[in-house]
């Protein structure tokens, strides 16, 4: 159960090629100051988040879905997630609406349980928390730079690199005990939207591959809505 909202999945195409660096890019400090306020203001989008590699308590492989602020200040979301467990990998479907979470695996309909089953582990709302989620990771980026540009599902983007401390990307990244390399990509235009960031956090152990996790933002501020299983 509680995997069913932490998300997650592996493709991460979009790290593996270079971005256009020709022209003239604009400050990376500038940009990622208008991100950040303009990812303050958003109250509903699509997710896809993705992980290539293990993550201490995470057993899901992919989901994707999408996030609504209430007029209260809390966040709704639903979707869908592959998860491994005995061995197998299964699809599920999930409604959070706090207090409570709907669940609905391979067969029979939704279960509903106490939203904290789910939230104490990971909590879907932190992408539009102002203080722990993409705004703040904006905020907090150091050693910024502007790699280039690069089309992101249709979109005309800046990529930002940068590092980010440990304890600033946790609420996004649940499991990390080191600080990570961070990309972001900004739409073109004043708004600077979020539409992609990546984290690469160091081998678990000696010999061991680099894990990365990527999150794709899309329809941003759109309508979404979030209503309980019947």
């Amino acid at each position: 159960m509680i995997g069913t909202v932490v998300f997650l999945a592996a493709l991460l195409s979009g790290c593996e090629s270079d971005p256009d660096a020709s022209g003239r890019l604009p400050e990376a400090s500038s940009i990622l100051r208008t991100a950040a306020q303009t990812s303050r203001g958003l109250h509903s989008g699509h997710f896809d988040i993705s992980v290539n590699g293990r993550l201490p308590g995470v057993n899901v492989e992919s989901a994707k879905g999408a996030l609504t602020r209430r007029d209260d200040g809390k966040v709704d979301a639903k979707g869908t997630a592959k998860v491994q467990q005995f061995g197998q990998l299964l699809e599920m479907e999930f409604v959070l609406i706090d207090p409570s979470v709907y669940i609905k695996g391979p067969t029979g309909g939704f279960s509903k349980a106490p939203a904290s089953m789910v939230t104490n582990v990971y909590d879907p709302s932190v992408l539009l928390d102002d203080k722990r989620g993409i705004a703040n990771l904006l905020s907090n980026l150091r050693r910024a730079r502007t790699e280039g540009r690069e089309t992101v599902s249709d979109v005309e983007t800046v990529r930002v690199g940068g590092t980010l401390a440990k304890d600033k990307v946790a609420p996004i990244v649940p499991g990390i005990q080191s600080d990570v390399e961070a990309k972001f990509w900004l739409s073109e235009g004043k708004s600077r939207e979020p539409v992609r960031a990546w984290f690469q956090l160091p081998p678990q152990r000696k010999g061991s591959g680099a894990r990365m996790i990527e999150v794709s933002l899309s329809k941003l501020n759109e309508p979404v809505t979030v209503r309980a299983p019947k």
